[in-house]
Formats: structure tokens, sequence, C-alpha cells
């Protein structure tokens, strides 16, 4: 009996070992469409534990079925800026030849929104973009997407502006004692300080800096300092505060 069984289960398993999978289809690429609909968002990853792998990942938070729709990699505290206006995405991010030593190179890579491959790099000379965790106010549009503000931090502070259209930098605006770069009228971008006040920072249609201006003080960073991050509904933002107040500003 005990040989019978053993024979059986032989076969069995034979027969298993040799029933043949359907083999999967390889090289089939999905395309997005270029301009995304409202239910999809940017979900950044940044990955603290392995920063040179972080990366945004795009989830349609509608759908039920198949909510992931891809990703594309923004490493080493990347920060990333997706336009309204082009097909385009742009991600701020710092890479070494040696993955985390060599000689430094900032970039600001521009992605296709269709294929999620890069398709241009504009090259941040200084090795000084600001790699902090992810804040709206590291790269932000000015004058209706047509210039693109990279905060640095070296730990001098200051903002790079780049011409979209033209893919190069063609300002830096020095921003001493202050931070962030928050969008404020047409062609102009403000940053928060520590001295209880914000620096505008006004820009020609050129995109170099014509003028700087502070405003009067309108909290004290002793008693209780802004958080950085803010809320924002056209031009009117709010700051929380460490103690649970709401700074209201308008950014007109």
């Amino acid at each position: 009996m005990k040989q019978l069984f053993s024979v059986i289960l032989g076969l069995i398993f034979s027969t298993c070992l040799q029933a043949e999978l359907p083999v999967d289809p390889v090289g089939v690429i999905e395309k997005l469409p270029a301009s995304y609909p409202d239910t999809w968002i940017y979900a950044h990853d940044t990955n603290f534990y392995s920063l040179v792998d972080g990366k945004v990942i795009i989830v349609d938070v509608a759908s039920e079925t198949r909510h992931y729709k891809g990703s594309l990699p923004v490493g080493q505290f990347g920060s990333f800026l997706a336009s309204s206006k082009r097909p385009e995405v742009y991600a701020g991010e710092t890479f070494y030849p040696r993955r985390l030593r060599g000689e430094r190179t900032d970039v600001v890579t521009v992605y296709d929104k269709v294929n999620l491959a890069p398709i241009d790099e504009i090259v941040l000379p200084g090795g000084k973009r600001g790699q902090l965790v992810t804040f709206k106010g590291m790269m932000r549009f000015i004058g209706d997407e047509s210039y693109l503000a990279v905060f640095n931090f070296s730990p001098a502070a200051s903002v790079s502006i780049i011409d979209i259209d033209e893919r190069k930098v063609v300002e830096e605006v020095q921003i001493p004692g202050c931070t962030l770069v928050y969008p404020s009228g047409e062609l102009s971008f403000a940053s928060l300080c520590g001295d209880d006040l914000m620096l505008v920072s006004h820009l020609n249609k050129d995109g170099t800096l014509k003028k700087q201006e502070r405003t009067a003080k309108f909290f004290d960073a002793d008693e209780d300092p802004l958080f950085a991050f803010n809320g924002r509904a056209g031009d009117r933002v709010w700051f929380p505060t460490f103690k649970g107040m709401v700074q209201p500003l308008d950014m007109s």
C-alpha cells in the first residue's frame, strides 16, 4: 500500500512540475495622459532611511482598483513641482558620482508627464540647493509659471531663478536671514525672516532682480514664532504659530 501511495504522489508531483505557465508579456509600457484627472495626487516619499532613493508616486485616490499610476525618482532630499500649463514635472535633485561622495551636482530634472521619463536637465551652479525635509517653499513657480524659484542653503540663503522656456538659471537672489519661497504678486516672492517680517523680492520681466523690500514686523519670533508651513487659498495664506494661533497674510 505504501509503495502504491508513493507512486501516486510521484505521478502527481511529476504532473505539477511539468505544467507550463503562460508567458508573462514583457516590454509593455503604459502611458499616462498629458493632463491628469483631479483625482490623481502626487505622494512624495522622501525615503528618509535611504535618501538617494526618494521618489514621487502618482496615485488615483478615486479608483477602486489600480490606484498606482507610476512614479519618478526625486532623490537626496529632493523637491518637486508639477506644471499645470505644460505636460512636465520638475524635480530638484542632488547627485554624487560615488553615490554618497565625490563632486556634488545639483540639478532640476524635467520629466515628461506622459512617460515619466527625464527629457531635460538644468544644472544649478555652486552645489548649494537646500536639502531639507519636504517643504512646498523649496521650489515654486513665479510669474504664471514663467519662472521656477529654487531655495538654496549653503548655509547662506538665496533663491535661484530659472527661465523654464530657456531651461537656464537667469538670477540668484540673495535672501540673508530669510528662508523659502512664497509667491506673491505677479513677478515677486516673499521669504520668511527671523526678524519678525518678510523680505519681498520683485523680478523684472526677464527674471532678474528688480528690487527688494521688507514688510513691517507682524509676529514675534521670541514669543510665538511661525511655522514655515502654511495653507493657501488664492492670495491669502495662513501660518500656524508655535502656540496654536494662526497668522493670516495677504500675498497679493
